[in-house]
């Protein structure tokens, strides 16, 4: 992985074996906001939408362009993620005209901490912790965590609803480790990250009691760092779809 972050246009290149992916976009200066989990284990949203270019790469085919958008969040830990992270599920809404980041992260003492950037035509709605306002519903089964079903939140004049759909991709993080390694890493925790389809509806307050609507499909990470308690480790949920990173 190669990153270029100097200047507004941000260039990463990612490459494995025959395959590559080139990413170009014009993003933010600097952080547009940035948090903490417990005090710990921080994070920058460094872009909440912007317009990319993507060049996909590969040794049995020339090279094909397409445009849509990204995100970019960054997060850093002086120890392992999974002192201060059990699971954690990110919403990405890449409008042209509202780019919104939703993250809420429990904690292994069972805390939940939740973070939302709202931007509209390069001015911040909201940046901060909706509070009580937002609701996060989860399909809790016997044979592990549950995936997410449901979100709601309303902050400074934006509500939200959002379905969790469909399985986009899912990948054990430790799979590509040595076989010694994965087992070192085991002691510790179990990771699954996981993408979802999440249809989403917004309703923004644009001022004089006009409101305007927002519909469409955002994007869902769901991350599980889980910590072995005992010499068990908790089970991730189950996954219908596995693919490599």
């Amino acid at each position: 992985i190669a990153l270029e972050p100097g200047g507004p246009t941000r260039r990463f290149e990612v490459g494995k074996d025959d395959l590559g992916v080139d990413l170009e976009f014009v993003g933010s200066a600097g952080p547009v906001s940035s948090g903490s989990v417990a005090g710990r284990c921080p994070f920058e949203v460094l872009e909440p939408s912007a317009p990319a270019t993507v060049r996909l790469r590969s040794a049995a085919a020339p090279p094909v362009a397409t445009q849509g958008r990204v995100a970019l969040t960054h997060r850093w830990t002086t120890g392992l993620e999974a002192g201060c992270v059990l699971r954690r599920v990110e919403v990405f809404v890449l409008e042209p005209e509202l780019g919104v980041y939703f993250s809420q992260t429990q904690a292994p003492d069972g805390s939940l901490h939740r973070w939302l950037v709202a931007r509209r035509g390069g001015r911040i709605l909201f940046q901060g912790d909706p509070g009580g306002e937002s609701t996060l519903r989860w399909n809790e089964t016997e044979e592990g965590f549950g995936a997410p079903l449901s979100l709601r939140f309303d902050a400074a004049g934006l509500a939200a609803r959002v379905r969790f759909g469909a399985e986009l991709a899912g990948v054990d993080p430790t799979d590509r480790l040595p076989r010694p390694m994965q087992w070192l890493v085991a002691a510790r925790t179990r990771p699954r990250l996981t993408w979802l389809r999440a249809p989403f509806e917004i309703s923004l307050d644009t001022g004089g009691g006009v409101r305007r609507s927002f519909a469409g499909e955002a994007v869902a990470k769901v991350s599980y760092i889980t910590r072995c308690r005992e010499g068990v480790c908790p089970r991730a949920w189950p996954s219908t779809r596995r693919s490599s990173p």
